[in-house]
């Protein structure tokens, strides 16, 4: 609970200065943490997943977690495919953006991709596994 007042503390600091009328309304709110049925216990590397997820289904509402679907299912290899999905889909969302500014040589790739065997598109995708793997399993 430390870190949410904190956070909290942080966010009312930025409305003071940037939105003074809103500070008034923040300022006496007490966080409250969620509890929600697609949290996770060892999942440690999709927190920015779920946080473009959360702001992907949250409306801002007060919701009970009966009522805020994020379309993600309780931790499981199901919910493993979802993260996954999503990765692809929040990937090609700021590849592709017109405010990328390398989107040229992105889209230039792609037709490369498209142009393959599938053969080597699919030595590809295990090449970029591996690297991803690779990544994620180096210790810092």
């Amino acid at each position: 609970m430390a870190r949410a007042k904190r956070v909290k503390e942080i966010v009312c600091d930025y409305l003071e200065v940037e939105y003074p009328t809103m500070h008034p309304k923040m300022s006496p709110l007490e966080p409250e943490i969620m509890k929600m049925s697609w949290q996770t216990e060892k999942n440690f590397v999709d927190c920015g997943v779920f946080a473009m997820r959360h702001m992907e289904t949250y409306t801002g509402k007060h919701v009970s977690k009966k009522e805020w679907d994020s379309g993600l299912s309780k931790e499981s290899p199901e919910q493993d495919k979802e993260l996954v999905e999503l990765r692809y889909k929040y990937l090609s969302k700021i590849l592709l953006s017109d405010i990328n500014l390398a989107k040229g040589e992105m889209m230039e790739l792609l037709e490369k991709y498209e142009k393959m065997e599938p053969e080597k598109k699919e030595e590809c995708k295990k090449n970029a596994e591996t690297k991803i793997n690779d990544r994620l399993n180096k210790k810092y």
